[in-house]
């Protein structure tokens, strides 16, 4: 597999077809579009699960006249139209992981990434990947369906520290998301003949809203991350400029019940928006891109491929074992710099005092080292311990073994060090809430926290 730049004109799948209202596929379509692509009969078609966004069937192959096949597959169909670039990337993604890496995904047969077909919808159809989702086995809902052996929790962890290191491994030159464009005539052909590129960001939050219909709306791909930042930083300039009334609305509902958003737009120009240009500078010089010290401007250069929801529901386990069966959640992976790749996962970190779930992300990095034992003094998002003293199966020193398993196992994978330095520099720890903060950049207390964060970082640094 060869990887190249392409541009590629977007502008088409950034119109609003995206708010046509949902439509029921034709399953007598599907059916024939899998039996011309399996060359065999579909016995039966199974609805398994029926959501807002997504509906997921079972269709169940006759393997008579070919044993190889698969007896069944998974077919996910979007209710609600995606933007065709997200459904291609997430399938470019799941064949470029499967192809380069030994991360359990499911493998992808055919699709469909616009409902211009003859099924009426967006759909995928997949290989079918056995497991429960990890979330079962964590009391976050109750009482967990499954407790996993303190064996099979190391197996778990054994299995994550390998995600995570060969997602860490993979590393490109540009910051968006990963598409696929066939190289030769025969569209039959094996993945050698298929070329995966980095095009323009398929990320939800750079299209969420009306922010779609902007004109030349800047999505990537970038070659920096001060480009990145600054790309959605201008967006949300841009949308404010000329949706000011849909951004008070989208506040609004952020915030939920309360007093109506009287929306500052003259401040929210004068004023954040400088502090959000600031925030752009601060990480040209602590990234290294202005900066004297050349290991910091290699790892601001550097992009891996980034799994944005690598969460218990997106982790399929073996209950028995704890062996990862597959990984996934694929439709907003993108190319990002590897700062934002580092974390340790929260159900690797012991409650704190705080017992319900608090503000801190899911994706909330722990620091290496002695540092890991100190998890007591924070906010953590977890429910209660139980009355045994115990956590998903597990106590407080075990689970302290699971961290420093992770950790080691990290280690070995990532001999430069850059994992641990990202997770324990307190630039790129302030650096990585900079995208989530975007959510709510017109927020004046959230805005101003960070920047002042960062100018602390670079008083003292340089």
């Amino acid at each position: 597999m060869s990887f190249s730049h392409h541009h590629i004109d977007f502008k088409h799948q950034l119109a609003p077809h995206q708010l046509v209202s949902p439509r029921m596929p034709d399953l007598r379509a599907l059916r024939e579009a899998a039996e011309e692509y399996f060359e065999t009969e579909v016995i039966n078609v199974k609805l398994l699960k029926h959501g807002n966004q997504v509906s997921v069937y079972s269709l169940f192959l006759d393997t008579t006249p070919d044993a190889d096949l698969p007896s069944e597959v998974v077919v996910r169909v979007f209710n609600k139209v995606r933007m065709q670039q997200s459904v291609d990337s997430e399938v470019a993604t799941i064949g470029f992981v499967s192809v380069h890496t030994s991360i359990p995904v499911a493998r992808v047969f055919f699709h469909e990434s616009t409902p211009d077909n003859t099924v009426g919808v967006q759909y995928i159809v997949q290989e079918k990947v056995h497991g429960e989702p990890l979330r079962k086995a964590l009391d976050e809902d109750g009482e967990p369906e499954y407790e996993l052996s303190i064996d099979s929790w190391h197996n778990l962890v054994s299995n994550y520290a390998d995600v995570v290191s060969q997602l860490w491994r993979a590393r490109f030159d540009r910051i968006g998301a990963l598409y696929e464009v066939s190289v030769g005539n025969d569209h039959d052909s094996e993945f050698s003949d298929i070329e995966t590129y980095v095009g323009p960001t398929s990320e939800t939050w750079f299209y969420r809203g009306a922010r779609r219909s902007l004109q030349h709306l800047d999505v990537g791909p970038w070659e920096s991350s001060s480009d990145w930042l600054a790309g959605l930083i201008s967006n949300e300039v841009r949308y404010l400029r000329s949706h000011p009334k849909e951004l008070e609305k989208e506040l609004e509902e952020e915030l939920g019940d309360g007093d109506p958003l009287d929306l500052d737009v003259d401040w929210a120009l004068d004023g954040a928006e400088e502090r959000l240009r600031h925030i752009i500078q601060l990480c040209d010089l602590g990234s290294g891109e202005l900066g004297p010290d050349e290991s910091l401007m290699q790892l601001s250069r550097t992009f891996g491929l980034f799994h944005a929801h690598l969460l218990p529901n997106n982790i399929l386990i073996d209950m028995r074992t704890g062996h990862i069966t597959g990984i996934t959640g694929w439709e907003d992976a993108s190319i990002t710099p590897i700062w934002r790749m580092a974390s340790v996962p929260y159900w690797l970190e012991w409650p704190g005092p705080e017992s319900e779930w608090s503000r801190v992300d899911l994706g909330e990095t722990l620091n290496f080292g002695d540092s890991l034992n100190d998890s007591k003094s924070r906010e953590v998002p977890w429910t209660p311990i139980g009355d045994d003293g115990r956590r998903n199966g597990v106590s407080e020193q075990e689970l302290a073994e699971l961290r420093s398993a992770f950790c080691d196992k990290i280690s070995q994978e990532d001999p430069d060090g850059l994992f641990e330095r990202c997770l324990e520099d307190g630039f790129f720890d302030q650096i990585k809430i900079i995208p989530h903060l975007l959510y709510n950049i017109w927020e004046r207390g959230q805005v101003e926290t960070s920047v002042e964060a960062l100018e602390r970082w670079e008083a003292i640094t340089f």
